[in-house]
């Protein structure tokens, strides 16, 4: 399938942990930025705030090896699966995503965890520790993966 870059000539990547499913970062590619990531098998993104390319773990170590890449259904987004060899984010943290925002009209509503998933009212859904989401069919439908799914769906799925 082929990428629709935006204007600027990038798109944005999601970087999964392979083995747990958890969401580690999103950063941006353009084409050189993925085809390195193809060639070497390691992440490497376009910085928007550098104007350059950047191989995530040059420095720090904590490089991503890639185990598939995956593009959405409307070619606009690409899914990176990794097995990371350190943190995600340069704070130390295994995700990026690791700060809890609560919502404006329930603060007891949403609850996150430490390794970036999001939890609540187990009347809508509730989280797992892979970083999966399942909840009532009527609300939500599986996916062919079982990263989302209902009751009583496949425990299956990338990294479980």
């Amino acid at each position: 399938m082929e990428i629709k870059w935006d204007d600027r000539g990038l798109a944005p990547a999601i970087v999964q942990d392979s083995r747990t499913g958890a969401v580690l970062m999103l950063a941006w590619m353009n084409a050189r930025s993925l085809a390195l990531t193809q060639q070497t098998g390691e992440t490497h993104f376009w910085s928007r705030s550098r104007q350059a390319l950047w191989h995530k773990g040059e420095t720090s170590g904590h490089v991503q090896r890639v185990d598939e890449i995956r593009v959405d259904c409307d070619g606009d987004a690409i899914l990176v699966l990794v097995t990371p060899a350190g943190p995600a984010c340069h704070t130390g943290e295994t995700s990026c995503f690791f700060q809890r925002m609560k919502a404006e009209n329930d603060p007891a509503r949403f609850h996150g965890s430490p390794n970036g998933t999001v939890r609540g009212d187990p009347a809508l859904f509730h989280g797992s520790s892979n970083g999966t989401v399942r909840g009532d069919p009527a609300r939500f439908h599986g996916s062919s993966n079982g990263t989302v799914r209902g009751e009583g769906g496949n425990e299956s799925g990338p990294g479980v």
